[in-house]
């Protein structure tokens, strides 16, 4: 699978577009986290994911507008949190795995 894995960055760019930034969600939560606890950061980030979906707007508008994010991040922090290039989660965990699976001929 990894000798004939392409990437196509604009296909992916598209697709998370089309979340209006919701896949992003969970950066602007982990950067939450510190200050306001993990349960309290999903919690809001949860309720703007849906109020971003429902009313047919970005994640960044929704949470912008909340006093809760924005005591806590500039807009130019959530703006870089929300671009997915910044973002890479457990993706160096799951690189590693397939590297070595790969190694071992699995």
């Amino acid at each position: 699978m990894i000798e004939t894995m392409e990437i196509h960055s604009d296909a992916m760019r598209r697709d998370c577009a089309l979340t209006h930034g919701v896949v992003m969600a969970e950066a602007v939560a982990m950067a939450l986290a510190p200050s306001l606890g993990k349960q309290a950061a999903h919690e809001i980030l949860e309720q703007a994911s849906h109020d971003a979906l429902s009313r047919n707007e970005t994640l960044g508008n929704v949470i912008t507008r909340d006093p809760r994010v924005t005591a806590l991040l500039a807009p130019q922090e959530i703006a870089e949190l929300l671009k997915p290039e910044n973002y890479l989660g457990n993706a160096r965990e799951f690189c590693a795995r397939a590297l070595e699976c790969w190694q071992k001929g699995n």
